[in-house]
């Protein structure tokens, strides 16, 4: 009867408060797995961390009544912190001063400071980015992250002419080591949400001036391959805030770029002179007329500012001069989420209930 409870954390709470029975059910060994194969290892999404370190908090949940998690009890504390990534039902945040990180998992309230490695000179860690990746999670019959070792990759790329380097920690060594590097200057990483595809992470790369820019991508592994594959030509982000790496149908490298009132949809496909090489397509183009995501004049004649914050599944998470929206690249649905305030990038959080959380805390 409970594996067929609806997978929101807050369901197994309750039945954990209105009864012992239940509770000693739901406690016991190998619960947890059963739920969640039961629920196809899909944790349902509770809300979003954002960048926007001027707000009260920097998450904003999602759903309704009795289900809506608190913004409060998600909050870490933490002043200044940027999150960098949110994956596994953990968060990835780097502190002010870039010198350190958070992993962070809220349903458990479990906490790790991780020193980042030192820095060669003052403006070492200018740009950089990060990413939250389970160590196991590409073995097979593999089902829960939460209790799982973790690796924290961290990408420095020089400010002008030099090396860009890829450090990753591994919680069970409890260390640094470099794995990676790679020449890919003038360009550099920006702060762009990162993406996982299989076992490939994926950062946006630009020059300071916004041109040209280029994908950094990552593979997981034994060989730690580092490389660069250039962006399709005409898709200018000169802000680092247009342009979102993201998921094409068949598990495909894409790009998601706001044009105008509109996103283009570009998906990388092999060549079939079977030397290796890529080339850009575009796919498709989604128009956003007004009665999809209502906007203000345009800037000026037909050109409005729309912002890409991130991307989860099919979804991609768009700001406007009003509000954040929520557009479904299947159906071309648009959903208001929230006022639009000065978020540049979200990062969904999914998560299971937790034997033992504490901060189930709804609104």
């Amino acid at each position: 009867m409970l594996l067929r409870v609806p997978p929101h954390p807050a369901c197994l709470a309750r039945a954990c408060v209105a009864n012992k029975g239940l509770r000693r059910v739901i406690t016991k060994p190998g619960f947890f797995r059963s739920f969640q194969e039961h629920h196809h290892n899909a944790p349902p999404l509770l809300g979003f961390f954002h960048d926007d370190i001027g707000l009260p908090s920097n998450f904003i949940p999602v759903g309704d009544k009795p289900d809506r998690v608190s913004a409060v009890a998600f909050d870490p504390k933490d002043l200044g912190w940027r999150v960098l990534d949110s994956r596994h039902g953990r968060v990835l945040l780097r502190s002010p001063d870039r010198l350190r990180f958070l992993v962070w998992e809220p349903m458990a309230g479990r906490r790790q400071y991780i020193d980042a490695p030192s820095p060669q000179h003052g403006e070492h860690y200018k740009f950089t980015n990060a990413a939250l990746v389970c160590t196991v999670a590409m073995q097979e019959n593999h089902i829960s992250c939460h209790d799982c070792p973790l690796s924290v990759l961290f990408v420095v790329t020089p400010s002008q002419e030099g090396t860009t380097v890829v450090y990753l920690y591994s919680t069970e060594e409890g260390s640094w080591n470099e794995v990676a590097s790679g020449d890919f200057s003038p360009l550099m990483v920006t702060e762009r949400p990162v993406v996982l595809l299989r076992n490939v992470l994926y950062w946006t790369m630009a020059k300071v001036t916004g041109f040209p820019e280029a994908i950094l991508g990552f593979e997981l592994g034994a060989q730690n391959k580092l490389y660069v594959i250039e962006q399709p030509l005409y898709t200018f982000d000169a802000d680092h805030e247009h342009v979102q790496v993201m998921e094409a149908e068949g598990g495909m490298v894409g790009l998601v770029v706001a044009c105008g009132l509109g996103l283009q949809l570009w998906v990388l496909h092999e060549d079939n002179d079977k030397k290796g090489r890529e080339r850009w397509a575009m796919d498709r183009e989604i128009y956003l007329d007004e009665k999809l995501a209502p906007l203000p004049n345009p800037v000026f004649y037909d050109y409005y500012q729309i912002w890409i914050l991130g991307v989860d599944g099919n979804v991609v998470f768009l700001r406007t001069e009003t509000a954040i929206f929520e557009v479904d690249l299947q159906t071309e649905e648009a959903k208001r989420l929230c006022d639009g305030h000065e978020i540049a990038a979200l990062y969904p959080y999914r998560s299971f209930y937790r034997r033992g959380s504490t901060i189930i805390y709804l609104t």
